[in-house]
């Protein structure tokens, strides 16, 4: 007999307790080198890309390359970044898969955000472009198509003006307006 979906919910929770209430060495995450297999994004299965980490100074930026295509990209993150978090949000997640269908994707966490090395001051724009710099030379990328998300949009375009060599193209991606039209929309309907 098959369990109806409260008694699913029921095990789901009882599971998340256990781990929850587990001593903490056993909630430590997986070592990196491992790859995590998930389907709730894309209705089917898929592999988070693996992180690694290149060297900008004497910081690691964490960074994760996805994706075949004839077109490379690189995504400057925003004002926080986790790029291991950004496969847990469907939304996001489906939005990387496409890109993945027909680019090969390089995203990075900014220093002192995500997985890459905690920072005493925050990074100067100098930086960052650097980051940036590092991460697609690990990914033995020479030229892309860069795309600011949010925070991550002036840090592209000072990236393609210092490498105009190394950037094919410049876009942003800001979902401000989205967040804005949504409570107003969700107000005229209860409000009258």
């Amino acid at each position: 007999m098959k369990p109806n979906a409260r008694q699913q919910g029921k095990g789901q929770n009882q599971t998340k307790e256990k781990v929850l209430n587990a001593p903490l060495k056993t909630q430590l995450r997986p070592p990196l080198s491992t790859v995590r297999q998930d389907s709730r994004q894309s209705g089917g299965s898929f592999a988070q890309p693996i992180t690694q980490y290149a060297k900008s100074g004497d910081i690691r930026i964490a960074y994760q390359v996805f994706g075949e295509g004839p077109v490379n990209v690189v995504l400057a993150p925003p004002f926080v970044s986790s790029i291991e978090n950004y496969w847990d949000e469907p939304e996001t997640a489906r939005w990387l898969l496409r890109m993945g269908g027909y680019a090969r994707v390089v995203m990075l966490d900014k220093r002192g955000t995500g997985m890459s090395d905690p920072v005493a001051e925050l990074p100067d724009l100098e930086e960052r472009i650097d980051d940036i710099r590092a991460a697609m030379d690990a990914a033995d990328m020479d030229r892309a198509a860069m795309i600011g998300m949010s925070e991550g949009g002036p840090v592209a375009a000072l990236y393609a003006a210092t490498y105009p060599e190394r950037c094919s193209a410049l876009g942003q991606r800001f979902r401000g307006s989205n967040h804005i039209r949504r409570p107003r929309q969700a107000c005229r309907t209860k409000c009258g």
